[in-house]
Parts: C-alpha cells; structure tokens; sequence
C-alpha cells in the first residue's frame, strides 16, 4: 500500500496493469533496439524457506546476470516472477530443480507475446 497526500492509502497497481506495463516495455525496447526474445520464458517460482529463498538470491547477484528479475526474492512464499533468456533456460530450470525450487512457466514464449500484442496495437 502506498500513502496518499491526504493520509490514505491504496493498492499498488494490479498484476494486470503490471504484467500490461511490461509487455508495453519490452515493446518498446524490442522497437527500439531490435532486440529479439525469442524462446526468452518468465517462470514463477515460489521459495518455501529463507534457504531457498537465499538460492533465489545467489541466482540475482550473478555476474553476468543470468536471469531478469521482474519480481525479486522478498520473502518465502511471495511469488519470484523471472525472464530467463532461451540459452539460459535449460540451465536455470536445472538449477531450480536441483534445490527443490518450484516453479511454473508464466510466460512460455516472450517473443510470441510480443509479436501479438504489437499486432494487436497496429490495428
């Protein structure tokens, strides 16, 4: 929740506005620099404990950034929302595996959203 001048508050913007602002990002940037998502999938995992939660983290300080963390470790059993590139993918799903790590395929091709939303705009 966020304060308001008057001293309410209200919710932070749904997961709907949300996942519609980063389909709108990734349009733009996908626009802008030709960039190509292709096979690119956003898991979501769910950290049981602070030792899988601590895993999730190790994955968010690699050098370079394996992973792009749309929603980020906080705290065990809040969803971790990730873009993980297509030649990481097999890679990060092994790992995820190997530490009991959760997850479920959000989006199973980005690029394919991309492609149907920037239709979508055209018309």
């Amino acid at each position: 929740m966020q304060g308001t001048p008057g001293g309410g508050t209200h919710p932070g913007p749904s997961p709907m506005d949300r996942r519609t602002l980063l389909v709108f990002s990734f349009i733009l940037a996908a626009a802008l620099g030709q960039m190509n998502f292709t096979g690119d999938q956003v898991l979501r995992v769910l950290a049981k404990d602070e030792k899988q939660l601590s895993l999730l983290r190790d994955l968010e300080g690699l050098k370079p950034q394996k992973v792009d963390f749309w929603r980020g470790p906080a705290r065990p059993s809040l969803p971790v929302d990730m873009r993980v590139p297509f030649s990481e993918l097999k890679d990060i799903k092994a790992y995820l595996e190997s530490h009991g790590l959760a997850y479920s395929i959000m989006i199973k091709d980005i690029q394919v959203l991309l492609d149907e939303e920037r239709e979508a705009m055209a018309k």
